[in-house]
């Protein structure tokens, strides 16, 4: 289910998050999503982790329902505002966990924050820039073929590229 995010403020620009927070919570749970995605990648994780840790899933700034930018900014800009959010609500360290671009945004987090990072999870990410593969590279022409589609028939013709065989046939609520 989608809720209305909670903002904090880091000079003047609201950064959005989302946050699920059990009775007894055993650790904070930090979600990082993936380029060109926001907090609400990790809707079916967040209450999930949610009944066990405090989780909080973000919107870096520049992404959905965080403050536009016009500066440019860096990963290391995004890691810095992730601590800072934990700071804004006083979580002292997290289990971080970080998708493509959130794994980039997470490894700085621990380079330039070690203290804030209790465990670091790495998803489908990778420490350097690392060139596609062919068979990625004939991916990312199909996904940029101009075909007109409607509603979420784009999104769908998408998702069957890049997931496993037989997903949406187990899936079909996805």
């Amino acid at each position: 289910q989608v809720q209305e995010p909670s903002f904090v403020l880091i000079d003047g620009r609201r950064i959005a998050y989302d946050e699920v927070n059990p009775a007894h919570p055993r650790g904070t749970v930090l979600l990082l999503a993936g380029a060109d995605s926001d907090r609400l990648t990790w809707y079916n994780q967040r209450d999930v982790f949610g009944r066990v840790f405090r989780t909080i899933a973000l919107d870096y700034r520049d992404t959905g329902d965080s403050d536009s930018v016009s500066d440019p900014y860096t990963i290391a800009d995004l890691a810095d505002d992730a601590a800072f959010v934990l700071d804004a609500l006083c979580v002292e360290r997290a289990h971080v966990v970080g998708v493509s671009l959130g794994g980039y945004v997470g490894l700085q987090l621990a380079l330039r924050h070690p203290e804030r990072v209790e465990k670091l999870v790495l998803v489908t990410t990778s420490a350097t820039f690392i060139p596609p593969s062919p068979e990625l590279l004939a991916q990312m022409r199909l996904l940029e073929q101009d075909q007109p589609v409607e509603g979420g028939f784009g999104m769908q013709r998408v998702l069957a590229l890049v997931a496993a065989p037989g997903y949406f046939i187990n899936h079909p609520q996805d």
